[in-house]
């Protein structure tokens, strides 16, 4: 974007102090266009002297200005990207937490996977849920899940050892069988 003005600073009046009001609006006309175009005319007053300085205040304040907005360019070009990739990154993760498995798609993964999860258990768990983990958020990968799942030995399928099973392997019929053997029952 052009610049489409320029500065008159305060420092200025001092140099304007000696000039008529007939100089004054010519350096004036000048300065204007300048800033414009970049053209010069010629100066036949006192103006001509006080001139040149005002120019070169112009040139760095254009520079000055040109180097700002490519500084501002570059970093809005970043920012951009950077949001033009969060955008694509959420839109992916919308899709696929909007893929919510059925229980037949779980069932299937386990075999696949041969994985020893209660597919049953694992869907209802995160039905309930609405299919968001335990902070709330969308589950994005529930094949993930699954596999934490599995890791962590949640609801297994393998049936655990009997409450009434010792680690001798006996069980509690056994044992009180054996006693009545010995008679002490």
């Amino acid at each position: 974007m052009a610049l489409s003005s320029f500065n008159v600073y305060h420092s200025y009046l001092e140099c304007l102090e000696p000039l008529c009001d007939a100089e004054r609006g010519r350096l004036f006309t000048a300065l204007l266009e300048y800033s414009i175009s970049g053209t010069t005319h010629a100066l036949r007053g006192n103006e001509r002297f006080v001139f040149p300085f005002m120019r070169s205040q112009i040139d760095r304040d254009k520079a000055a200005y040109e180097e700002k907005c490519a500084v501002l360019s570059k970093n809005g070009k970043k920012g951009a990207l950077a949001k033009i990739k969060a955008d694509e990154i959420r839109a992916v993760e919308n899709l696929m937490a909007e893929c919510v498995p059925c229980l037949k798609d779980i069932e299937n993964y386990c075999k696949e996977m041969g994985l020893h999860v209660k597919p049953e258990s694992f869907f209802n768990y995160y039905q309930v849920a609405n299919w968001t983990d335990g902070c709330g958020k969308k589950v994005i990968n529930w094949k993930q899940k699954l596999l934490t799942w599995e890791n962590n030995g949640l609801n297994k399928t393998e049936e655990k050892e009997k409450p009434d099973e010792k680690e001798s392997g006996i069980s509690l019929s056994d044992l009180e069988e054996l006693k009545r053997g010995m008679k002490l029952i």
